[in-house]
């Protein structure tokens, strides 16, 4: 019965040195695993950052192309704007001129008919004057 208890005090022993081996090698492990883990973070904390950095870079240089593509496109319509102010004005110009070239000619054509009319009325005066004149004397 004393060996029978030896034993099993023995095994009990043997059981909580297994068991405190057991315990440290679990806490290794986890301290192992709670620094893999806190490693990764950092890297993957590091990697956002980086890709962050490297986004706003690109959205950057994306917005001052746009900037620039604007103010381009700005410069391109109002040279557009300008040119065609300038045709309508040069259109307008020239429905002028054929509207004074109209004038003169009706100007001319109605001083013309005018002369025609009042040398009609000097001939017909004549006439009547020639034809009035004999018959008196």
């Amino acid at each position: 019965m004393l060996w029978e208890q030896e034993r099993r005090v023995g095994s009990e022993a043997w059981r909580k040195g297994d068991l405190e081996n057991e315990a440290y090698l679990y806490t290794a492990a986890l301290a192992e695993l709670k620094t893999s883990s806190q490693v990764k973070s950092r890297n993957d904390s590091t990697l956002l950052r980086s890709m962050t950095a490297s986004l706003q870079r690109e959205t950057d240089a994306i917005e001052q192309r746009l900037k620039e593509d604007v103010h381009r496109l700005r410069s391109d319509i109002q040279l557009d704007m300008n040119n065609r102010k300038e045709e309508v004005n040069a259109d307008l110009k020239g429905l002028d001129r054929a509207i004074m070239d109209l004038n003169s000619k009706f100007t001319i054509l109605l001083g013309e008919a005018r002369t025609e009319i009042e040398t009609v009325r000097w001939v017909s005066t004549r006439r009547v004057m020639s034809l009035s004149l004999p018959s008196s004397l």
